[in-house]
């Protein structure tokens, strides 16, 4: 069988793989949020149906392993949703129909990406979404 595209349609069936240390973050609770990873190109799909975005035209490259696509849920209900490249810089992290997060959702958010390695703490692109999060200096010296 031949492997996903990277940019061409997939199934809605297509799984989303991820690494060890990447699925820790499924279940995570951030105080009054939870980190949810999609399993496939189809789940994709339905969140962007529930947050009114474009989440299900990343399935090809989540599929891929391009992208890492975090779900965000407040009392089990999608609020938001983080893409991060595989080089670990945020793409986008939005809510319903692609607002900003809000300011302490994204502090948490950021910090636990951060503190699992899933971000490049170091990258300028990311500079943006890191300000005011609190890290310890053992992260920020990570290479």
């Amino acid at each position: 069988m031949a492997a996903p595209s990277a940019h061409g349609p997939v199934a809605a069936t297509a799984q989303i793989q991820v690494t060890p240390s990447t699925r820790r973050l499924d279940g995570l609770t951030l105080g009054d949020l939870t980190l949810v990873l999609p399993h496939t190109a189809g789940d994709l799909t339905r969140w962007g149906r529930l947050l009114s975005n474009c989440l299900g035209d990343f399935g090809p490259a989540a599929v891929a392993g391009r992208t890492l696509i975090s779900g965000v849920q407040r009392a089990n209900r999608q609020v938001q949703a983080v893409a991060v490249t595989s080089d670990g810089r945020i793409r986008q992290f939005c809510g319903m129909a692609n607002r900003a997060p809000r300011d302490g959702d994204r502090l948490s958010v950021v910090r636990a990406l951060a503190l699992h390695g899933v971000i490049d703490v170091r990258s300028v692109h990311n500079r943006p979404w890191l300000a005011g999060v609190d890290l310890p200096a053992s992260v920020t010296r990570a290479s």
